[in-house]
């Protein structure tokens, strides 16, 4: 709905407020802030900054007028099209075209609805700033939101101006590029005993050859998920007993194949091209994208997350891969040894594994202790 209603001179210069017939904030009638100036050229301009219930002040009024006058005093285009260009408008075009191309797109629009959209639908895109989006923030924080929550939020906010900016659709700044993101700790603290393993593959023996032989790879390699379900034959080299892994983040590595391994892929591969997939879907016979029904009722069956709130302790897919690396840290495996089998760059993604080896602390404990001895 328009508002009615003339627009007031400020103390400041060039900075006009209207308030709200309708509309209140904070017990207050809201007010909306304009700037004007000459654009250089004999013609007076006039821009919508915002309302105070976004966020904006009379203070971000003249702040933004001061950049609009520096930039026709350098002689920087006017810039029509980022100045009316909306966040929502934005986001439309992103939902419409880019949104159908990724895979976790019904959460990113929970995402939009439920924080994003209405803060910033009605906002022009370079009127939010960094300080609208620390106030966001720290809202967020106070609600109980997880900081990976915030974090995706912020994420989607870039990307919509990141993908704006390559459409020439905006030609203004990115506010995200000023904030710094919430670290998140999403380290799964769970790993399967050998006896809860055993379990698991005696499940889906049964009820699924597919996900048994999916799950058998991921915990004899420590492979993730979408590594195997993307895995073609001729990736495997059964005579050197490897597996070149094409991650699903950039970069290869080589994945070592048990001798059980090796017999479980034999048997699949059998009358197979070099470019079929490994585990293709039985009903497309394309590509499986996430953990199937057969794996996660075994899970369910096996009692593994029974009255486990904490999502860190729950066992999910990519708990197989926690525990082929918590194994092998067990049993003595040097955390340089384990990253190479597990694809990491370095050793700092490992070293979340060293406390489940204290045997090698307690003999350089020791170690001091015969030395000091007696």
């Amino acid at each position: 709905m328009k508002e009615k209603g003339k627009r007031t001179r400020t103390k400041d210069t060039g900075v006009y407020c209207l308030v709200s017939a309708v509309k209140m904030h904070n017990g207050k009638p809201d007010e909306c802030f304009y700037i004007t100036f000459n654009d250089g050229g004999g013609r007076k301009v006039w821009e919508k900054i915002g309302w105070r219930s976004e966020g904006i002040s009379q203070a971000t009024a003249v702040g933004k007028r001061k950049e609009r006058m520096e930039a026709l005093r350098v002689g920087a285009p006017v810039d029509q099209t980022s100045r009316t260009l909306t966040f929502g408008a934005a986001w439309e075009e992103w939902e419409r075209t880019h949104l159908p191309t990724l895979k976790d797109r019904s959460n990113i629009v929970i995402l939009a609805k439920k924080h994003v959209l209405p803060r910033f639908k009605n906002r022009a895109m370079n009127s939010i700033t960094a300080l609208d989006l620390d106030r966001m923030k720290l809202e967020l924080g106070e609600s109980g939101r997880s900081a990976q929550t915030i974090k995706h939020t912020l994420g989607l906010i870039r990307r919509v101006y990141r993908k704006a900016l390559v459409w020439g659709i905006y030609h203004g700044p990115v506010p995200t590029t000023a904030i710094k993101m919430p670290r998140t700790d999403n380290a799964r603290m769970r790993w399967l005993t050998q006896e809860e393993a055993s379990a698991l593959l005696g499940k889906l023996r049964l009820t699924s050859p597919l996900w048994h032989d999916i799950t058998l790879l991921s915990l004899h390699t420590g492979m993730r998920l979408d590594d195997i379900l993307q895995l073609r034959c001729r990736q495997v080299n059964m005579v050197s007993g490897i597996i070149d892994v094409i991650e699903a983040k950039p970069g290869t590595y080589t994945a070592y194949l048990s001798d059980r391994a090796k017999k479980m892929l034999a048997g699949r591969m059998v009358g197979s091209d070099a470019s079929d997939l490994v585990f293709p879907s039985p009903r497309t016979a394309g590509k499986i994208f996430k953990a199937g029904k057969p794996f996660l009722k075994a899970v369910k069956e096996c009692g593994f997350n029974e009255g486990v709130t904490n999502a860190r302790y729950k066992v999910v897919f990519h708990t197989l891969r926690h525990t082929f690396a918590s194994w092998l840290v067990q049993k003595g495996v040097f955390l340089s040894e384990v990253a190479e089998l597990m694809g990491h760059a370095s050793t700092r993604m490992t070293e979340r594994y060293a406390k489940l080896s204290p045997k090698s602390k307690r003999i350089a404990v020791n170690i001091i202790g015969e030395m000091l001895h007696s």
